[in-house]
């Protein structure tokens, strides 16, 4: 399916960018989308999160903390329908703002420091 011209010249689609214009990008933007139907822990979630950005994403279970926490909303996964509605819903939402100051308050517990440090305690709760 072809977009319109009013809307393609809306959207960019960089690619790959590496850390030193990540964050020029992602800042730039309304909101950012994970339409994942798998996943661990993106890494890309969090990143957009530590921006200040609300985040669209499907509605797989790794995701749920982001409704919980309210700092996006979720799209039944594989629906594009569902997930251009949700796109819709963030562009007229009043609560964008809130959303991504929710998911930067929320992302700071996730330094590599600290993670580094629970792993440790689990390896070592393990291993006896």
């Amino acid at each position: 399916m072809r977009l319109p011209g009013q809307v393609r010249k809306n959207i960019e689609m960089p690619g790959w960018i590496s850390h030193d214009r990540k964050t020029e990008v992602i800042s730039k933007a309304i909101s950012a989308i994970f339409p994942s139907r798998h996943e661990v822990q993106s890494i890309a979630v969090l990143e957009a999160m530590a921006c200040g950005k609300p985040v669209i994403v499907s509605d797989i279970q790794e995701f749920a903390y982001v409704t919980e926490i309210g700092s996006g909303i979720s799209f039944r996964t594989g629906d594009s329908s569902a997930l251009a509605e949700a796109m819709k819903k963030i562009l007229r939402s009043n609560d964008r703002r809130a959303m991504g100051q929710k998911g930067r308050d929320w992302v700071r517990n996730f330094t590599w420091d600290r993670i580094a440090d629970q792993y440790e305690k689990f390896l070592k709760s393990v291993a006896g």
